[in-house]
């Protein structure tokens, strides 16, 4: 079962990786607001290493630092 659930996360992953990867060809600036939204939102969590890739992404990385 547990084997089930790991091809099924790792299957997620996969489609999501896709979907970004053909929203910022589609859609680039839309994503680059996407990773902004969801940096700010991990912020907010407390989970500031996760943040930073999300602000590097949106344009940021002079922020981050």
């Amino acid at each position: 079962m547990f084997k089930h659930l790991i091809v099924s996360v790792t299957s997620c992953i996969t489609d999501l990786l896709l979907a970004v990867d053909l929203a910022r060809h589609a859609f680039p600036h839309d994503v680059v607001k996407l990773e902004e939204e969801w940096g700010n939102y991990l912020v907010q969590q407390k989970q500031l290493d996760a943040a930073i890739n999300h602000f590097i992404e949106a344009g940021y990385a002079y922020d981050v630092l």
